[in-house]
């Protein structure tokens, strides 16, 4: 539910400046526990946020080694290849949890799109 619907003030929503004055009228104290409610999963959505922008951040960041097989110009090998195949696997298990939370609800597009690139 969102604040504005809440208090019935729907108006308020596209206005860029507010006072709590304002907010009195409508008597925004009767709603302190669906206020805090709000609240609470805001900041819950902003951490599961936080999590998968890290998650893509490092995955943006990362640089794969390669190297010249053997004496080789032109074999090359990837190393450190079970690093990376365990970081992969944590970083989908972390994923797959956000995408079945209505928290990331805003996000799971995004979390599809890496998904698919990590796989």
């Amino acid at each position: 539910m969102q604040f504005f619907t809440l208090i019935k003030a729907q108006h308020l929503k596209n206005s860029t400046t507010f006072t709590i004055i304002d907010l009195s009228e409508y008597k925004i104290q009767n709603y302190s526990e669906d206020i805090k409610l709000i609240i609470n999963h805001a900041f819950t959505e902003s951490r599961y946020e936080n999590v998968f922008k890290s998650i893509k951040s490092e995955w943006e960041k990362a640089e794969l080694r390669i190297l010249p097989f053997k004496d080789s110009d032109k074999d090359y090998v990837i190393a450190n290849t079970d690093i990376l195949s365990d970081s992969i696997e944590e970083s989908l298990g972390t994923l797959e949890t956000l995408h079945k939370s209505d928290y990331a609800a805003h996000v799971r597009k995004e979390i599809e799109e890496l998904v698919e690139i990590l796989k």
